[in-house]
């Protein structure tokens, strides 16, 4: 029924980045339904006074015509450690409800907390978010991701994290790792060192 999904940070019942957010869902409604959408994605969302305090995460699932909006209180989850997952077919450029692909690859990350996608010999993203390496005090992230994330574009915009193409046999160039979404910043988590992506 709601095809497509926004996840959304609020933060003391203020919604960070809303910009970037607004830009992906007009892009993803042109692509999805072929026309431009009639109005905003948070013309009309409202922070409730119960979702005020600390880190909330705001969930809009959308289609052509109405919105389903759900409020939760968010704990970041520390992400440790990678299992490398080759799979060439997968295709994930809007963000869909439908996560069923993304859901059977997780379940083979083992004893690691989450999956690094390999397509076609690039690294792309895991199934939680876009990734970031380290080398030499510069952040970087791959050049094709699965899923273009707000918080990537906008890391990217402010020169914070640089795309480059990156092979899994590159990955001895960098130094540490972190995975980033709308939810978790590349300022509010930390790094794991690059040991710990398993092949």
């Amino acid at each position: 029924m709601f095809p497509l999904f926004e996840t959304i940070c609020v933060l003391d019942g203020t919604i960070l980045h809303p910009q970037w957010h607004e830009r992906r869902y007009e892009d993803s409604y042109l692509t999805y339904f072929k026309k431009s959408p009639s109005k905003s994605l948070l013309g009309d969302i409202t922070v409730p006074d119960n979702f005020k305090e600390g880190k909330i995460k705001l969930r809009i699932a959308y289609n052509q015509h109405t919105v389903e909006v759900n409020w939760s209180p968010y704990k970041t989850i520390e992400i440790k450690r990678l299992k490398v997952i080759p799979e060439d077919a997968i295709e994930y450029s809007l963000k869909y409800n439908n996560r069923n692909a993304l859901n059977t690859l997780y379940l083979k990350k083992e004893h690691c907390d989450d999956i690094l996608i390999l397509k076609e010999g690039r690294l792309t993203d895991s199934s939680y978010g876009n990734l970031a390496f380290l080398r030499e005090n510069i952040w970087y992230t791959p050049d094709q991701p699965l899923l273009s994330g707000t918080c990537r574009d906008r890391l990217i915009h402010e020169n914070k994290l640089i795309p480059k193409s990156i092979q899994l046999s590159d990955l001895n160039q960098f130094s540490s790792f972190k995975v980033i979404n709308a939810m978790r910043s590349l300022e509010d988590v930390t790094a794991s060192p690059i040991k710990n992506i398993i092949l």
